[in-house]
């Protein structure tokens, strides 16, 4: 499946890659369930308080239909 970004995904993107400087590696999860667009969700493994999971952050959504 091919994936069009705009601009302001980018920017999103390294705004919150930013805000987990040690983050070596992220997932982007897109989803095509509605059958009119995407959304997409940056995860990103972290670890606090030496409990590991996962952060989950939407990039784009319906809005940006």
């Amino acid at each position: 499946m091919k994936q069009h970004f705009h601009r302001e995904d980018i920017y999103k993107i390294l705004e919150v890659l930013e805000k987990f400087p040690n983050a070596g590696s992220f997932e982007l999860e897109i989803q095509a369930e509605s059958g009119i667009g995407t959304t997409g969700h940056m995860i990103i493994p972290t670890t606090v308080n030496d409990l590991q999971g996962e952060f989950r952050v939407e990039i784009w959504g319906h809005e940006s239909w």
